[in-house]
């Protein structure tokens, strides 16, 4: 005789829940959001290119600026 546990598949919470403001978008606007073929969000791809833009332009920039301070105490503290 084989018995099937209906009680917990009926009570367990469904993960994609939306529990408040920071809860994922619902389906509507997910809708907007391009997906690739690997299965990548465009706008996560575009997001991370962003952020690399960025990081690179701050480095170089504080390279610069401590190549520079070096310099100026070269000349400044002989």
């Amino acid at each position: 005789m084989a018995t099937t546990d209906t009680a917990t598949t009926d009570t367990q919470p469904n993960p994609r829940q939306n529990f408040g403001d920071d809860a994922a978008p619902d389906n509507a606007s997910a809708a907007n959001t391009q997906v690739t073929a690997a299965g990548i969000d465009e706008a996560f791809v575009a997001d991370r290119q962003m952020f690399w833009s960025r990081f690179t332009t701050f480095t170089t920039g504080a390279v610069v600026a401590v190549v520079l301070l070096l310099i100026a105490m070269a000349v400044f503290l002989r």
